[in-house]
């Protein structure tokens, strides 16, 4: 009876031991800020931030971001969609047309009154690199597109040492007549 009571004991112990406390372990994230400005005139219009899973590469070198892009045609309208490297994460996703009407599907952008305006801009980190998303924009004057969205605090949050920064022209159709349809999408991405 002895040797029960022993056997009952450890068993007790062993399912006690094993049933420990530990927490899940959570995953790291990375964040993804994305804002919409007006491409004729830099009026900010919106953004929105993601949090997604971190990827794993010890370090990312360019934004993880691929583009998936199928013209408009003369009878069909097309779409382009920007999405999360590795993943199936949908971050930006619109009509491309032959009349050139806007219409992004995702994200609901953030309207801009709910942002809140800093005291001061944040300047553009000295030396930084502009990543092109989808198109060569190494020409772009980067400096009035920076100027509609250095005044939030939202951008001074999300500048960090080593924030990547990105910039996509969303053109609903290329011709330049429609060029009122079109946005600049900056992203600013944190490893």
């Amino acid at each position: 009876m002895k040797r029960i009571g022993i056997y009952v004991l450890a068993l007790v112990l062993t399912i006690g031991m094993s049933c420990g406390t530990d927490d899940p372990e959570v995953p790291e994230t990375s964040t993804l800020f994305m804002f919409k400005v007006d491409y004729t005139g830099n009026a900010f219009e919106g953004g929105v931030t993601f949090t997604l899973q971190k990827l794993p590469l010890p370090l990312v070198s360019e934004l993880p971001l691929e583009v998936d892009k199928d013209e408009a045609t003369t009878d069909t309208d097309g779409a382009v969609a920007i999405i999360y490297e590795g993943s199936s994460n949908i971050l930006f996703n619109a009509a491309l047309t032959n009349l050139g009407n806007a219409a992004i599907v995702v994200p609901s952008f953030i309207d801009p009154g709910n942002f809140l305006v800093a005291a001061e801009s944040v300047d553009l980190p000295a030396g930084i690199d502009i990543e092109s998303i989808d198109g060569d924009h190494s020409q772009v004057d980067f400096a009035p597109i920076w100027a509609a969205i250095s005044d939030l605090a939202i951008t001074d949050f999300a500048l960090e040492e080593d924030t990547k920064i990105g910039l996509y022209l969303y053109q609903p159709n290329t011709d330049p007549a429609f060029s009122a349809n079109w946005d600049w999408i900056v992203f600013l991405y944190n490893q």
